[in-house]
């Protein structure tokens, strides 16, 4: 186990990895010392490599829903689920998202806007230069209550949130509910409309058999009754 005092504050972890002591950054404890003076820095390429990370992770999910959306007039998309509310709702407040104001902050201005086709574009020059001259503006568009991070998560938690006491379901969650629901009464009907034929089927077949037995014992009538007039 380890134990390091910050500032009067002793914090005690099973291992020398200390990644929950400071927001953002993962401290190891190599030796046991005193005095010992930390200095966190940011890094300007981590966070513009998870800019684009996030960038790239919203192009796929639009592409998701252009795949299932889209229409040529003759084919609709693969596994289609061409005109659902629910996708173009998803859709439509994402293509939203990036042309709103964040903490007073355009998004445009710091190279991010929404192409004719609904993907995100990233200016990597207009990133940069914004980085350069006012770091703080990029960390204040993304980050906070307000911010666009914020925006995106309060989307995902509209749609996907399994539901609470305090949360509601989210958009995909009852409508998932809502399919599965209906899928179990369409497959309960089926299987009564399955067990009604089976009970025709068992009905039909007991009426065979007995006509069969009633046009066995005519047929061995006849024979008897020919042979009969036969000796005659």
């Amino acid at each position: 186990d380890s134990k390091v005092s910050l500032e009067g504050l002793t914090v005690s972890r099973a291992t020398n990895s200390l990644q929950d002591v400071f927001a953002g950054a993962t401290v190891t404890l190599k030796k046991a010392g005193t005095g010992i003076k930390l200095k966190v820095e940011r890094d300007p390429a981590g966070e513009k490599t998870n800019v684009k990370k996030m960038v790239s992770a919203y192009n796929s999910v639009v592409a998701g829903l252009q795949s299932q959306l889209k229409f040529t007039g003759t084919t609709k998309g693969t596994q289609t689920m061409f005109g659902d509310a629910a996708l173009r709702d998803i859709q439509g407040r994402l293509a939203g998202i990036f042309g709103k104001a964040y903490n007073a902050i355009v998004g445009g201005d710091l190279g991010f806007s929404v192409g004719t086709d609904g993907t995100m574009k990233f200016d990597e020059f207009k990133y940069d230069s914004a980085a350069q001259t006012d770091s703080e503006k990029i960390v204040t568009f993304l980050t906070g209550d307000a911010g666009l991070l914020a925006g995106l998560d309060k989307l995902v938690t509209d749609f996907t949130a399994a539901g609470s006491d305090t949360v509601p379901a989210g958009t995909l969650v009852t409508k998932k509910t809502s399919i599965g629901t209906r899928i179990k009464s369409l497959d309960e009907s089926i299987a009564k409309v399955e067990t009604r034929a089976e009970d025709v089927a068992s009905r039909m077949r007991k009426v065979f058999a007995a006509l069969e037995t009633t046009m066995s014992k005519l047929r061995s009538q006849g024979d008897q009754l020919n042979a009969a007039l036969g000796r005659r």
